[in-house]
């Protein structure tokens, strides 16, 4: 007994290979499904319990195939819930394959994966998904609904409407969507008569122009339409009242490599005409330094298209002659390189405040160099306050909630979390401080309802500017129209700028040169910060302003990313709120102006209060990207308060249109 007792004893004393390591019980924990407190990686080797248990779940031989389709839509459902659109996609695929006998869990798997698409603005796919799931089950009720809301997105709004006609009587919910795409229907149908009637005017002046031009006996070979040098484009030739031709011409001085372009050149003119007026004293070209070029001295010829042959002609001669002569034929111009500039009194500057902000060109880091704009001139000023300290700059850094929220986006991290650590990153690289957005935004919704009441008191409507792309659009292209509507706030960027480097800069006493750093979600604000009113004495409020682009390549130049960094907590600018958390606003994530001017203006002129926790009811009007919200009055449904939120430029001209 005495020598089994020893070897049992053996035995309980000695481990087996496997045995939990008692110094890391909490990995061990980690490991096992019931304990984990984090879902394993997507990369990572799987814990063998739960590998087995993902095998058991997706097991053919233990599971029916309803059971399956009803894991995968569950794991689509959950992908949904986070906004991982295309892996819930991918679920839902998966359980439509095993084509499960349940038409009823069929529908809804194809309806699901209809609003997926409709998310991702599929609206295509999300459209034949939503009819596959109404023919499975025709009481599938998020199926009806999202067949008409993609017809309306696709603009067919004549089946939309015809849709909802036939299921309204199930489906109340089909009743607005119908109002909305009869109206969409109605402008769509003016819009294209509008346009037939243009395309009708336009033919009709071309034939006009045609027959002046066949009257005349002028040779025309291709189109009076086109032209390839960069001075025409868009220019051609016209009638004007007295049933004259008026010509764009194109005067060539090969010895200067210099051209002039007229572009309103009447047939009844002589080229004298024009000739006395660009080398007359006082508007001598600067290229003609010599002043050998003279009105009643200068030759002209023209070039034939048969040969290389210049033809004179007599400067006295009209260009209706010139033109019906037997040497000179219209013909479509050949593309050439190298075509030569005109002659300007003065070098053409383009600076970055002439931008529409359209993203045709500015986000493209090979055309477009925003010298002053970049993480480049921020390292620069960074290199010249380690070189020279005596004369550094205080480095201020303001991080908009838009930019915080895309990085943490980016990198896995709640919003907090991204807050904290840009603030480590640009501490790291040599910032003081590190503020976010949130006062000066607070400070603009405020200035922004206090305008909104004054200018309905004076029954003039409000368009914000917050979008530095849409206050160019309105100054360059309709001026007059909307300037005097646009809001007069500043946008929380030009708030901030201004308060950090008078008020902030002057209660902390700081003597040395603040260099004001911004990071905004697009390059528009770019263009905002360039702006002329927004600089004094030489001084713009904000130094430089980064995209979330731009901190990514940081991070990338660094080798590392944002998740690696520390939490470091960023500066307050209001001492009693010092270690709480970023606060929010009602609204979008562009700043929510709609939201809180619309329930201030809704209380303090109506008396009607509506809940923080009672979201606006936005109704779709053109597409998603143009909506609406009313306040209207509960007896006599008047309109008291009417707003909309309209997003991307083809909207906006919409809206023009409609202003006009």
């Amino acid at each position: 007994m005495a020598g089994i007792s020893d070897e049992f004893n053996g035995e309980l004393t000695g481990r087996y290979p496997d045995a939990w390591d008692p110094e890391k019980w909490e990995e061990e924990f980690e490991k096992h499904p019931i304990f984990m407190t984090k879902a394993p990686n997507d990369n990572d080797e799987l814990p063998p319990l739960v590998e087995a248990i993902q095998q058991l779940k997706y097991d053919p031989e233990v599971n029916s195939k309803a059971d399956l389709a009803l894991n995968y839509k569950e794991d689509g459902n959950e992908n949904f819930k986070l906004k991982k659109y295309r892996w819930a996609i991918d679920s839902y695929t998966e359980g439509i394959k095993l084509n499960a006998e349940d038409n009823v869990l069929n529908s809804q798997l194809y309806a699901n994966r209809a609003a997926c698409h409709f998310h991702l603005k599929n609206f295509r796919s999300s459209l034949n998904d939503s009819l596959k799931a109404f023919t499975l089950n025709n009481d599938n009720g998020k199926a009806v609904i999202r067949i008409a809301e993609s017809y309306f997105a696709l603009q067919k709004y004549r089946e939309c409407v015809e849709f909802c006609r036939n299921h309204k009587h199930n489906f109340s919910t089909l009743e607005s969507i119908e109002r909305n795409a009869s109206d969409e229907q109605s402008v769509l149908e003016k819009d294209i008569q509008r346009q037939q009637a243009e395309e009708a005017k336009i033919r009709n002046l071309e034939q006009q122009l045609k027959d002046a031009v066949d009257e005349r006996g002028i040779v025309c070979k291709g189109s009076l339409f086109d032209s390839i040098h960069p001075a025409a484009e868009g220019k051609h030739v016209t009638l004007n009242e007295n049933n004259e031709l008026v010509w764009p011409v194109m005067f060539v001085y090969p010895e200067y490599g210099q051209t002039d372009f007229i572009e309103g050149f009447n047939e009844n003119h002589t080229f004298l005409d024009h000739i006395k007026v660009m080398f007359s004293e006082e508007n001598s070209p600067n290229w003609d330094v010599s002043k050998k070029y003279k009105p009643n001295s200068i030759k002209i010829a023209f070039q034939t298209h048969q040969s290389d042959e210049m033809i004179p002609l007599n400067p006295k001669s009209k260009l209706r002659t010139v033109l019906s002569s037997k040497n000179f034929e219209c013909i479509k111009p050949v593309k050439k390189e190298n075509v030569v500039g005109i002659h300007t009194k003065k070098k053409v500057d383009i600076t970055l405040g002439d931008c529409l902000a359209c993203s045709g060109c500015i986000t493209s880091a090979e055309t477009v160099l925003i010298a002053k704009q970049s993480h480049k001139e921020l390292f620069s000023v960074l290199n010249e306050n380690k070189v020279n300290p005596e004369n550094s700059r205080v480095i201020v850094v303001s991080l908009s909630h838009q930019s915080i929220a895309s990085l943490a986006a980016k990198f896995g991290l709640t919003f907090q979390e991204a807050a904290e650590k840009l603030s480590s990153l640009f501490r790291e690289i040599g910032a003081s401080y590190v503020f976010d957005l949130t006062f000066a935004r607070h400070i603009s919704l405020i200035e922004s309802q206090k305008e909104f009441e004054q200018r309905f008191a004076n029954g003039t409507p409000v368009l914000t500017s917050t979008c530095p792309g849409f206050v160019c659009y309105a100054e360059k292209t309709h001026g007059e129209l909307l300037v005097p509507y646009l809001s007069r706030v500043r946008s929380p960027q030009q708030i901030m700028g201004a308060f950090v480097k008078y008020v902030w800069r002057s209660q902390m006493r700081i003597d040395k040169k603040i260099y004001h750093v911004t990071v905004m979600p697009c390059y528009d604000k770019k263009l905002e910060a360039s702006r002329e009113e927004f600089l004094n004495d030489e001084v713009h409020d904000v130094d430089c302003v980064l995209t979330p682009v731009e901190i990514e390549e940081m991070l990338d130049m660094f080798g590392t990313t944002l998740s690696t960094y520390k939490s470091s907590k960023l500066d307050c600018l209001i001492p009693e709120l010092e270690n709480a958390d970023i606060a929010t606003h009602l609204g979008s994530g562009s700043g929510g102006f709609t939201e809180n001017v619309f329930r201030h203006a809704a209380h303090l002129l109506f008396n009607e209060s509506i809940s923080r926790d009672a979201p606006l009811e936005f109704q779709i009007r053109r597409n998603r990207d143009f909506l609406e919200v009313n306040l209207e009055d509960k007896i006599t449904n008047k309109k008291l308060l009417s707003f909309a939120i309209v997003n991307g430029f083809r909207n906006i001209q919409t809206l023009v249109q409609r202003i006009k």
